[in-house]
């Protein structure tokens, strides 16, 4: 995030493009998924309508991030996390085995959604930050002569109520990548009690997009750059 390269694709037009024979720039380091509807003043983020005649229908951004990863292997992929229609649960496993898949070029933001209260989408991310640690690859040790697969004594319980209850930890090994960045999209103060537990980076929404700016964003709990 810290450097130029990105580009937002907002909609499946501008997906089809990055898929088809033209592709990508050969500048684009990374793309960001999900951002259909653009950023206000405050972070939030909001999905476009739909164009007239069409079905409403969108393709998922997790999808669509398969999709551009197998087309472009060295381009990493930003899933924008939509925190009021994904459980954390389902969306940490689901980023987690597309991190795999791409041997560790993913990643996802946050930012609060129109309407629905901050302290969910900074949950939200606290979450899937602390699910991604709860089974660790070195936990793995395929001993076929004990016939054991992982050491379970290293394995981590997540058990959490609030606006989303959890129990137990992810069923998927850790990222290659240790943790996959989860970025913060909004206000500083949201940043600094996301990035507690959770968020990797902060960029604030009046500094969206990173790339446009020389000097990278900085790290939410401590407010400076890397």
């Amino acid at each position: 995030m810290s450097g130029r390269g990105g580009v937002v694709l907002t909609g499946d037009a501008a997906v089809g493009v990055a898929l088809g024979e033209r592709g990508l720039d050969s500048g684009v380091r990374f793309v960001v998924l999900g951002l259909d509807g653009g950023v206000d003043d405050a972070g939030s983020s909001s999905r476009s309508a739909p164009a007239p005649g069409s079905s409403g229908r969108r393709l998922d951004a997790g999808m669509a991030a398969q999709a551009i990863a197998g087309r472009h292997p060295a381009v990493g992929v930003l899933v924008v996390a939509d925190t009021v229609r994904d459980h954390p649960y389902n969306f940490a496993r689901r980023m987690l085995s597309l991190d795999h898949l791409t041997k560790g070029r993913v990643g996802i933001l946050v930012t609060p959604q129109p309407s629905a209260p901050v302290a969910g989408a900074i949950e939200f991310a606290q979450i899937i930050a602390t699910l991604w640690e709860t089974f660790p690859r070195d936990a793995i040790v395929t001993d076929r002569a004990r016939g054991r697969f992982a050491e379970s004594g290293r394995i981590r319980r997540l058990d959490h109520t609030g606006a989303w209850s959890i129990a137990g930890p992810l069923t998927t090994p850790s990222s290659v990548q240790g943790r996959p960045p989860v970025v913060w999209l909004g206000s500083r103060t949201d940043a600094e009690a996301a990035g507690r537990t959770g968020c990797s980076w902060w960029v604030p929404a009046a500094r969206w997009p990173p790339w446009s700016h020389s000097s990278p964003p900085p790290h939410p709990a401590t407010g400076r750059p890397p």
